[in-house]
């Protein structure tokens, strides 16, 4: 049995209609159900690019790591300084990468 029977019929410009259409394929929706997210009080999030994803199963590595390191040196008292050291330098580059990829950038004039 159908939970949704009530039809709703609307008008929309072209460019409301595009905007809707584009905003939708964006979040991986359908027009209807962007439409219902916002009438339940939920914001849509669109999808990530990939490369997000790419970047988060770096960053996990690196926490591996780093957290192994503690682990060792809670167990032992022997910090390894050399291997934090790389660890925090390839933590930071990819916060470099994140930033660059996802915020937005100023441009010249």
């Amino acid at each position: 049995m159908r939970t949704r029977n009530i039809k709703l019929q609307l008008w929309l410009s072209e460019s409301e209609a595009d905007k809707l259409i584009r905003k939708a394929k964006r979040c991986k929706q359908s027009k209807s159900a962007y439409i219902r997210n916002f009438i339940n009080g939920f914001e849509p999030i669109c999808s990530p690019p990939v490369e997000y994803f790419q970047i988060l199963r770096e960053l996990r590595a690196i926490g591996n790591n780093i957290n192994q390191i503690a682990h060792r040196a809670n167990v032992t008292d022997d910090i390894r300084a050399e291997t934090y050291c790389k660890e925090y330098a390839a933590l930071s580059i990819i916060t470099d990468k994140l930033t660059r990829a996802f915020l937005p950038r100023k441009r010249g004039c």
